[in-house]
């Protein structure tokens, strides 16, 4: 089957080869009626825009910086960290959000990219159409890439392999043997990482992974509530939660996206108030029937905890700031290496967790 071409675009779309042609490259000359009809045939045809574009010259002069966000959960403290320090530097921030992917939304993120002459591009948590904008690096502006590691791109993001087992093994020298996890999907590659970093703090003390105690599908009000009925149901309950928090789910988690759409804008702090509810519902009491931990961005919950608890926190304004740096870097130097940067969490010990050793 050959491949359309523009001329085909213009037939199917009853315009000219030169409409085609300024829809698809100087489409601020164009009426919006043209702009619809030559982007609907050229969606249904399934023709290459990307075989017109030339590579970018290293030149970023015009201030403004386009943010495709991914998060399920937008106006984060990501997004806070970036727009401080994009204001002090005196830039403007586009923000582009797809609720679902076409092959065709790759072409149109590379045309408003040259369109609208932005110096850089900032991702926020993973998407499958960052694999496919590799195929065009030539033709686009620096990228950085928040909240998620990779290989194609400078990225900066957390190690949760490591804020696991961190959290697991201190729950473990507390005493504590019987401990479940609260993750939000077994099949994001980070929450890989966190069943990794909890199993092997498990084994290195003799203890073995028990699939019961380990609950995805956590990022809502209900689904903390229903967890926390289940396991303390359970013929050998937890005495230990750990509840990790959701910042690194995208749009196209659908099922907490629809049951989070309802809920509280913080997924975080709706799946931790869930919890909390169950717990108080039950009439247990923290620490002394079921000691709490939980990875945050927050540095306390005075407001709604009682009492206050022991946490992992996860610096999301800094890595907001730290990856608007980076991309200045970039722009600065026309580097072409990708450079990854860890950025290191903490262990906050408050009163939620008991020292069962004593």
């Amino acid at each position: 089957m050959t491949k359309p071409t523009m001329r085909d675009v213009a037939k199917h779309a009853n315009v000219s080869v030169a409409t085609v042609s300024r829809v698809i490259n100087l489409p601020h000359l164009t009426s919006d009626r043209a702009q619809l009809k030559v982007h609907q045939v050229i969606e249904e045809l399934g023709y290459d825009t990307t075989q017109l574009l030339k590579p970018k010259a290293p030149k970023y002069h015009h201030k403004k910086i386009l943010v495709i966000d991914n998060q399920l959960f937008s106006n984060s403290q990501i997004n806070k960290g970036l727009e401080s320090s994009a204001k002090a530097a005196g830039y403007k921030l586009l923000y582009l959000r797809f609720l679902y992917f076409t092959d065709y939304e790759t072409q149109q993120i590379i045309h408003y990219t040259l369109n609208h002459k932005v110096d850089g591009i900032i991702f926020i948590n993973d998407s499958p159409y960052l694999h496919e904008l590799q195929k065009l690096i030539t033709v686009l502006p620096p990228i950085v890439v928040l909240n998620y590691f990779s290989l194609d791109y400078s990225c900066l993001y957390f190690d949760h392999l490591t804020i696991a087992f961190k959290a697991t093994e201190y729950l473990l020298q507390q005493g504590h043997n019987r401990i479940a996890c609260l993750i939000p999907s077994r099949e994001k590659q980070s929450n890989i990482y966190i069943q990794q970093g909890y199993t092997q703090a498990l084994n290195r003390l003799g203890h073995s992974f028990n699939i019961d105690y380990f609950i995805e599908g956590c990022c809502t009000f209900e689904s903390g509530r229903l967890a926390v009925k289940t396991l303390m149901k359970s013929r050998q309950p937890p005495t230990a939660l750990i509840c990790f928090d959701s910042t690194n789910l995208n749009y196209l988690d659908e099922d907490c996206f629809i049951e989070a759409s309802s809920s509280q804008p913080s997924s975080e702090q709706s799946l931790l108030k869930g919890v909390l509810y169950q717990i108080k519902k039950l009439g247990l009491v923290i620490p002394g029937h079921l000691s709490i931990m939980h990875t945050t961005h927050l540095q306390q919950h005075e407001d709604f905890t009682e009492p206050l608890l022991t946490h992992i926190h996860k610096p999301l304004y800094k890595m907001g700031e730290e990856g608007f740096a980076l991309l200045l870097t970039k722009l600065k130097s026309y580097s072409v290496a990708n450079t990854s940067k860890l950025i290191p969490t903490e262990l906050v010990i408050r009163h939620s967790v008991l020292d069962k050793t004593v």
